[in-house]
């Protein structure tokens, strides 16, 4: 490092240094430091000054612009540090491994100035509050609180090189003896994670004692686990036993006859909670098991996982992330994933939403796209999700981990797109796994020869771009209000309604009794008819699904939702509601409030569905409902879930 280049990083991280130590540090003389000096106050000149006060240096001016003037003339990744959540990735991963940083030595590190370091640990601090983790200072910083959260914390902060590490000897017979067949990422990754645990035992901080990871001493590596430990306590052995059942192998650590019995529950919980009818469910079946395959155990056993997307997958589809959840949450037959993480919902609410949307979209001749990526189904799925957003125009035919490329035909797919060089394969472009403008770029040229509308720069994109000019505040709150702009903008579709644009004081009728459940649905559908958003045919339909299918529209105790498929006779997304004071009996059920649901299509309805499920999940709105005489009373609440 040049003297000058030493000169403003003491300044930076220090702001205020002493004339005469830094002679001493520098060993130069007085007029050597002056002459440094207006070097620097030449090079900076615009954005800031070095001046002398009384025997000390001060640096004044726009501290962001001389950090970037400096770092950019040393070849230093200046913007690696701009954003928190890399400085907060960093600083974490110090603490957790022991290192003990300082806010000198990380300021150093990262080149930002000591209070830009301040700044950071206490918003880290505030983050790590709803865990009841908390980093303190003991010559040097530290991390305590429970055991498994922290490691959780080195899971998600770590960044794994494939350049700095190797797969260590006992990981390579670990998986020799097991017949485990990792692939090459997950021995790294298990070969660094081996390193960290053995490193937190070593000071006496064990994985507490948790039911959850009871049954993976029912794997059959499970015998040789104690062969990656210094130390062997039956827990740890447990909860490293539970953790190799999530890496990705070529022998499988799931029942593939239990994950297809889950995936056809969720995809039959999905289209009775939403409403919806899935043109081709196959195909979004053996997309959803092959994630579910691959995701099965890491889902769980709670091991956190990293999804770059999901605030922007909770912000397109808000709704259909909430039902899903709370599908996840109900379900008998998916209790064993009830705790199921808010990241792992948005990868399969991403599958579910794309294809609910291409169900609703024109079939157009379209370019067949195959995903490939060389560490399993979760990067495969990110892309994906990027793809369809950049360019709708694309058909993903299917996204594959690396190994299994042999096993498609040739003729299944145009182009693969890939985040690794594949050799003798044609028509294949590489990418990065968070897709770049540049990788934009490279597909409109490619797939698109350059049509006019396919580079966009990503909402990241855009907060490098802001932070290089000026600190951002709060990045979280710029990212979500960013997100809503683009997807307001791109997702405006003007079908989608709130439910009391829908459930009308018009629409909302209270009898006294009706002859049977048919008389009751042909009551509530009336007002429906006369409007002409449905045809007869919508009426004789719901009717029909009763008799073939039974009383399942029946949703809680007096509650049931009436709908049938669109294509039946809907001419507008609509829905009417009739309170029966008496009541009647559906097939065995008594119901008190029908509700008759015309949906158009796949996606304008789940909005006011959504609504309408919060509303009645709280049983005092029932109550209050089914005790009232006025309709006014009724939409007023209606109103107030909208």
């Amino acid at each position: 490092m040049e003297r000058i280049d030493e000169i403003i990083l003491e300044l930076l991280t220090s702001e205020r240094v002493n004339f005469n130590e830094m002679l001493k540090k520098l060993n130069v003389s007085r007029r050597t430091l002056y002459y440094d000096i207006t070097k620097i106050n030449e090079r900076i000149q615009d954005v800031g000054e070095v001046i002398k006060v009384e025997n000390d240096l001060l640096l004044t001016g726009d501290y962001h612009q001389i950090e970037i003037k400096f770092k950019s003339k040393n070849g230093f990744d200046y913007e690696q540090y701009l954003s928190y959540e890399n400085r907060k990735s960093q600083i974490l991963i110090d603490i957790i491994k022991g290192l003990k940083p300082t806010k000198m030595s990380i300021s150093k590190k990262m080149l930002l100035s000591e209070t830009t370091i301040t700044q950071t640990i206490k918003h880290i601090k505030d983050d790590l509050t709803s865990d009841h983790l908390e980093i303190y200072f003991e010559d040097g910083y530290k991390i305590k609180g429970d055991e498994i959260k922290i490691r959780e914390l080195y899971l998600i902060n770590n960044r794994i090189n494939n350049s700095s590490i190797e797969i260590s000897d006992e990981v390579k017979k670990f998986n020799i003896m097991s017949n485990l067949q990792l692939t090459d990422y997950s021995l790294l990754v298990l070969s660094d994670y081996v390193k960290f645990i053995n490193f937190r035992i070593s000071n006496n901080n064990f994985a507490s004692s948790k039911s959850l990871y009871k049954s993976s001493a029912m794997f059959k590596h499970f015998k040789n686990i104690a062969t990656l430990l210094n130390i062997c306590p039956v827990e740890e052995q447990k909860y490293l036993s539970a953790y190799v059942s999530s890496l990705s192998s070529l022998n499988e650590f799931v029942n593939e006859t239990e994950i297809i019995n889950k995936v056809d529950t969720l995809l039959y919980e999905v289209e009775q909670k939403l409403l919806i009818f899935f043109k081709d469910k196959e195909e979004c079946k053996r997309s959803l098991t092959r994630h579910l395959f691959s995701s099965y155990n890491r889902i769980k056993y709670q091991f956190p996982i990293i999804n770059p997307l999901m605030n922007e997958i909770k912000i397109k589809y808000p709704s259909l992330f909430r039902l899903t959840k709370s599908i996840f949450k109900e379900s008998n037959s998916l209790e064993d994933l009830e705790d199921i993480r808010d990241e792992e919902i948005a990868f399969i609410v991403s599958y579910i939403g794309a294809y609910i949307e291409r169900d609703s979209l024109e079939i157009l001749k379209k370019k067949r796209i195959l995903i490939v990526c060389p560490n399993g189904i979760t990067v495969t799925k990110t892309l994906q999700y990027q793809l369809e957003k950049h360019f709708p125009q694309l058909h993903i035919v299917d996204s594959l981990p690396l190994s299994k490329l042999k096993t498609i035909n040739r003729n299944d797919y145009d182009w693969i797109i890939s985040t690794v060089e594949i050799g003798d394969t044609q028509n294949v472009i590489m990418v990065n796994p968070i897709l770049k403008n540049s990788d934009l770029s490279t597909i409109s040229k490619n797939i698109f020869h350059d049509l006019p509308g396919n580079t966009q720069l990503s909402i990241d994109e855009l907060i490098t771009i802001y932070g290089k000019y000026g600190e951002i505040r709060d990045i979280d709150g710029l990212k979500n209000e960013l997100y809503k702009k683009v997807f307001n903008k791109k997702n405006h579709k003007g079908g989608s309604k709130m439910l009391s644009e829908l459930l009308t004081k018009d629409k909302i009728k209270i009898v006294d009794n009706c002859e049977d459940w048919q008389s009751a649905i042909k009551e509530a559908a009336n007002v429906l008819l006369e409007k002409g958003e449905i045809e007869d045919s919508y009426v004789n339909a719901m009717i029909q699904s009763l008799v073939d299918h039974g009383p399942y529209i029946v949703l809680d105790d007096y509650l049931a939702l009436a709908h049938a498929r669109p294509e039946d006779g809907v001419n507008e997304l609509s829905m009417s509601l009739l309170k029966i004071n008496k009541g009647f009996d559906l097939l065995g059920k008594e119901v008190k409030l029908l509700i008759v649901l015309a949906a158009s299509d796949n996606e304008k309805h789940i909005k006011a569905l959504s609504s309408l499920t919060d509303l009645f999940m709280d049983k005092t709105n029932i109550d209050i409902i089914l005790n009232t005489s006025d309709i006014d009373v009724i939409f007023e609440l209606i109103k107030k879930y909208s």
